[in-house]
């Protein structure tokens, strides 16, 4: 019903040489096939971008996968280079690696990041030991605002992440540690092996 025909709509396209509308319209003329009638072009566009915008908006993620319903459990992995390790992995390293930490999690996390050299004493990672790190909530994996530089003369490294839905005092991550980092109720624990040449 529409007095715009295709081409109407042509002879305007190509009123403005040397523009973006002629460019447009080239590829038009080139890729789409000229419909018979005026509905035709515009249900056409319709459905283009009907199909297109979806695309464009949805971000495409490799590492997006399908979360089971109700999982409350957080998942964090530590990635060095090319390499991520999930808790319980030995991986190898060397001085100046970088630590970055991503994780999801349905829920907003306050965690804390501790390590032991060799056999020596739980040394926090990362700010106070009274005040936990917040990480929100994310259902596709995102990195952590830490960063670790790897140093020191050690053969052998234990890392320990906390978390938990409210703040984890320093007392009870020193005993959740000391405990072999079991996790419980209330607190998630994450360890991982790091060892130098």
């Amino acid at each position: 019903r529409s007095p715009l025909s295709w081409s109407k709509i042509q002879s305007k396209i190509n009123d403005k040489p040397d523009s973006f509308f002629l460019k447009v319209g080239d590829w038009i003329e080139k890729y789409l096939p000229m419909p018979k009638q005026p509905a035709l072009a515009w249900g056409g566009a319709f459905v283009f971008l009907a199909l297109l915008i979806p695309a464009i908006l949805i971000p495409l993620n490799s590492q997006n996968e399908i979360r089971s319903k109700g999982n409350a459990h957080p998942e964090i992995k530590i990635e060095i280079g090319e390499s991520k390790i999930v808790s319980g992995e030995t991986h190898h390293v060397k001085s100046g690696d970088v630590l970055n930490f991503s994780y999801r999690s349905a829920s907003s996390l306050y965690t804390q990041i501790w390590y032991i050299e060799d056999n020596g004493n739980p040394t926090l990672f990362d700010g106070r030991s009274d005040i936990s790190l917040k990480w929100p909530a994310t259902s596709s994996w995102k990195n952590a605002p830490q960063r670790i530089r790897l140093d020191g003369n050690w053969k052998k490294q234990k890392i320990y992440i906390l978390s938990s839905r409210s703040e984890i005092s320093a007392e009870a991550a020193r005993k959740i540690i000391s405990e072999n980092g079991k996790s419980n109720r209330k607190v998630d624990v994450f360890s991982y092996d790091l060892i130098q040449p």
